[in-house]
């Protein structure tokens, strides 16, 4: 009996650790798609909120916490509003 459960429990832990290089490069695709829209939300508004879009890093933890407000709270729309708010030309959104 133990020795069947330990057997599917090695199971697991091989396909979870053979997984491993998969899991990364789906991680490394969303860095990568993180930084693209980063460097958009710098292009766009940059000069307009450069205390929330005025260099790369802000531009990242901005979008990163867009993201985390969609997906987990679903209060992203209110963050883009209040955020587009503060532009002049907000409406043309």
């Amino acid at each position: 009996m133990l020795r069947s459960i330990l057997r599917g429990l090695q199971v697991i832990v091989k396909t979870v650790i053979n997984s491993l290089p998969d899991i990364g490069n789906v991680f490394g695709l969303l860095i990568i798609m993180l930084f693209v829209f980063a460097i958009v939300g710098i292009t766009l508004f940059g000069s307009v909120l450069p205390d929330y879009f005025g260099n790369l890093g802000y531009g990242t933890w901005w979008v990163f916490a867009l993201c985390v407000c969609v997906f987990v709270r679903g209060l992203g729309w209110v963050l883009t509003i209040v955020v587009l708010q503060l532009c002049s030309h907000y409406w043309v959104w």
